[in-house]
């Protein structure tokens, strides 16, 4: 999380805080502060394996208030990632890469 944006956060982490994906599903996550910076944790995981989430892919969260994000998915080619087509694809010819190590690095 940039450190410009955590100044608009109310409070001391940790942040229960809710990431709502471009289909509308609601995912619990909470956001905290590590290594000098803030991470999105408990529930993270579970988001990035139910979206197929990789390395190279991007996310664009827009602040909606009251610790709620909306997220826009992208891929490697900067094209909003169609969930369906993604999953497909990587489970055909193995391309995910993501190892949990990755994932949940200084939530620890």
């Amino acid at each position: 999380m940039p450190t410009a944006f955590v100044d608009k956060l109310r409070g001391t982490p940790p942040f229960k805080c809710v990431l709502r994906d471009p289909g509308g599903q609601s995912w619990n996550v909470t956001l905290k502060e590590r290594a000098g910076g803030l991470f999105f944790c408990n529930g993270w995981p579970k988001f990035v394996k139910h979206h197929c989430l990789d390395e190279g892919d991007f996310l664009v969260l827009y602040y909606t208030g009251k610790h709620k994000f909306d997220v826009k998915i992208y891929d490697e080619s900067a094209c909003e990632m169609d969930l369906e087509v993604s999953k497909r694809r990587r489970l055909t010819d193995g391309s995910s890469k993501l190892r949990s190590s990755h994932v949940w690095k200084g939530c620890n």
